[in-house]
């Protein structure tokens, strides 16, 4: 944002009193927009990135928190039922899948706590709109294991 702050102010000074030419302007005014276009793509793909994911005790709702470029944190509560499509995303080291069939959400399912096994058969299940049977209270099973590591459950 510094960067694209100050081209703006050269492109300004720049057509107030030209030191270069009126056609340095140019040059700065392109140099703005592409900035421009790839803050506005950097915001569009960080504001889909799951940066975490816990699994709620009733096995169908997970909390998803957003990633955001700009620091603007993003979490929601979504039903696991409503996901869907797990696939390969174009992006280099992500997975892509839809929530409601309409929004595509991403998802990196290598990093951190998501590349153990127990850990990537349960968050492939849920992405793909699996729900999670947690067991009853009080028994040893699925449940109390999920508990007891990290993230996927609160």
């Amino acid at each position: 944002m510094v960067f694209i702050g100050g081209n703006m102010m050269l492109l300004i000074l720049e057509l107030t009193s030209p030191f270069f030419g009126y056609w340095h302007g140019v040059s700065l005014l392109a140099t703005v927009l592409l900035n421009l276009l790839g803050s506005r793509m950097l915001h569009y793909y960080s504001t889909r990135m799951v940066n975490n994911m816990w699994l709620l005790r009733d096995g169908k709702t997970v909390e998803v928190e957003f990633m955001n470029a700009f620091f603007l944190p993003k979490s929601t509560r979504c039903t696991i039922r409503n996901f869907g499509y797990l696939a390969p995303s174009r992006v280099y080291n992500v997975s892509t899948f839809t929530y409601q069939q309409q929004a595509k959400l991403y998802l990196n399912s290598r990093r951190n706590v998501y590349k153990e096994p127990e850990y990537a058969a349960v968050l492939s299940n849920i992405v793909q709109g699996r729900e999670i049977y947690l067991g009853t209270p009080g028994q040893e099973g699925l449940g109390q294991k999920i508990k007891l590591r990290t993230k996927l459950n609160r």
